[in-house]
C-alpha cells in the first residue's frame, strides 16, 4: 500500500462577534480544525486530526 494522494481540510470558525450574536451563552471550543486525509492506492482513505496551528501544519503538508 502506498499514499497517493493527501488533502488538508480546514474548519475555520466564525468570526467572534458573529458566533456570539448567534450563541449568546456558548463558547467556540475549537476555533481551528485542520484534518488531514491520506489516499492509498488500494482504495482505503483515512482522516486524522492535527494540534496546534493549523495553517502552519497545512503549509508544512503542501
Amino acid at each position: 500500500m502506498k499514499i497517493t494522494k493527501i488533502e488538508t481540510i480546514w474548519f475555520e470558525a466564525q468570526p467572534l462577534k458573529v458566533w456570539q450574536q448567534q450563541n449568546p451563552k456558548a463558547r467556540q471550543a475549537l476555533p481551528n480544525n485542520l484534518w488531514i486525509r491520506v489516499h492509498a492506492d488500494n482504495g482505503m482513505s483515512g482522516i486524522g486530526e492535527t494540534y496546534y496551528l493549523p495553517r502552519a501544519v497545512a503549509a508544512i503538508v503542501h
